[in-house]
C-alpha cells in the first residue's frame, strides 16, 4: 500500500530531533520527558506537526466513521503520559478524596460480558497488579481524577494552559501514529499484533470462549502491566491494546466538519465520548491507528481506562 505523507514541523527546542516517517515502527525517538512532581505522571513532549487523520477508503477493516481522511495541523507541542493511569495511581486519588465506589461496571462473565452490580475499579472480576491500567472508570471519573492531579503540581504550574486533561481525538491519533502512516504504528500486518500489544489472543479466547480472538499469544489473558509491550516510536506504551482510552471529544459519526487544528470536537448534547486504542478483549483490527468508537459518558467497563495529557508550552 502506498503510504500517505506526514510532515512534522519541529519547534526550535526540538530541531535536532528527527522523526521517523517509515512504514513501520522504529526505535523510540529521543523526545524530551517531563515530570511535574513526584506523584505526577512521567510524560513525553510530542512535537507540533501535521498529519493525515483517519483512514483511506482502501484500508482493510475500515469503517465510514474513520473518514473522510483529512489533514490536521497541531501548532504547539503537547505532553502525553508514557502510559495509562494505573490502578495504584487511581487508588491514591480514591483514598485522598474519599471517593465513593461506583455501583456497577461491565465485566467478563462466564457466558458473556455484562454489567454487574458491585463491580468497580477495585473489583473488576479478575486479578490486577498495581501497575495494570485502572479500568471501570467513566469519562467523568477521568475528569475528576485530572482535577485532583492538578492539585499535586507546584503552584506555579497551576495556570489553565498547563492543566492536566485528556487528549483530543486528533492528538491521540497523532501521538499513536508517531510519524507512521500504516494501519498500525508497527506496520501493516495484523499478524504482528501480539508482539506489540495486549489484545484478544488465544489465552483470552480460551478463558472466555464467547470472545473473538486472534491466533497468536501475547502472554496475558486480561489487562497487563503498563510497561510490558514495546513503546511506539514516540516512546508511549499501550497506545494500542490493553485498554481503550477515553479522549476529550464528543462522538461524531464521521469527520465531516471536524476541526483541522487538533482541538477537541465538542458539542451539545454530549452524551457519548470517543474512545481509542482497542483493548485486551478486541481483535487486531480494532487496534488500528484510525479505529474509533464511542461509549456513553457514564459508561464503565473492564475494557476502558484513560491517559493524562497537558500542553507543553
Amino acid at each position: 500500500m502506498k503510504s500517505r505523507r506526514i510532515t512534522v514541523h519541529l519547534p526550535a527546542l526540538l530541531l535536532a530531533l528527527a522523526l521517523s516517517s517509515a512504514s513501520g515502527a522504529g526505535a523510540p525517538q529521543a523526545l524530551p520527558r517531563i515530570q511535574d512532581c513526584r506523584e505526577c505522571p512521567r510524560m513525553v513532549v510530542i512535537p507540533a506537526g501535521s498529519f493525515v487523520m483517519g483512514s483511506p477508503e482502501t484500508e482493510e477493516s475500515r469503517s465510514t466513521q474513520e473518514g473522510p481522511a483529512h489533514p490536521v495541523t497541531i501548532a504547539k507541542p503537547f505532553a502525553v503520559a508514557i502510559h495509562d493511569v494505573t490502578r495504584a495511581e487511581y487508588a491514591r486519588f480514591v483514598r485522598e478524596t474519599a471517593r465513593p465506589a461506583p455501583d456497577s461496571c461491565l465485566v467478563l462473565e462466564s457466558a458473556a460480558s455484562a454489567t454487574k452490580a458491585g463491580a468497580d475499579w477495585a473489583h473488576p472480576g479478575f486479578s490486577q497488579s498495581d501497575d495494570d491500567p485502572v479500568v471501570c472508570v467513566d469519562w467523568n471519573d477521568a475528569q475528576d481524577y485530572l482535577r485532583w492531579l492538578d492539585s499535586k503540581r507546584p503552584r506555579k504550574g497551576q495556570d489553565a494552559a498547563h492543566r492536566y486533561r485528556l487528549l483530543s481525538e486528533a492528538e491521540w491519533e497523532y501521538a499513536d501514529r508517531a510519524g507512521t502512516t500504516t494501519r498500525y504504528y508497527w506496520g501493516e500486518r495484523a499478524e504482528d499484533a501480539c508482539r506489540f500489544a495486549n489484545l484478544a489472543d488465544r489465552r483470552a479466547g480460551a478463558a472466555y470462549p464467547y470472545m473473538k480472538s486472534a491466533d497468536c499469544s501475547d502472554g496475558f489473558t486480561v489487562t497487563s502491566p503498563v510497561d510490558r509491550f514495546p513503546p511506539n516510536p514516540f516512546g508511549l506504551h499501550d497506545m494500542a491494546g490493553n485498554v481503550f482510552q477515553w479522549v476529550a471529544d464528543c462522538y461524531q459519526t464521521s469527520y465531516v466538519g471536524a476541526p483541522a487544528d487538533g482541538s477537541p470536537w465538542m458539542g451539545e448534547p454530549c452524551e457519548e465520548h470517543v474512545i481509542r486504542g482497542g483493548s485486551f478483549g478486541h481483535l487486531p483490527r480494532l487496534l488500528r491507528s484510525a479505529y474509533r468508537f464511542k461509549d456513553p459518558t457514564d459508561h464503565r467497563s473492564v475494557f476502558l481506562g484513560f491517559r493524562v495529557a497537558r500542553s507543553a508550552e
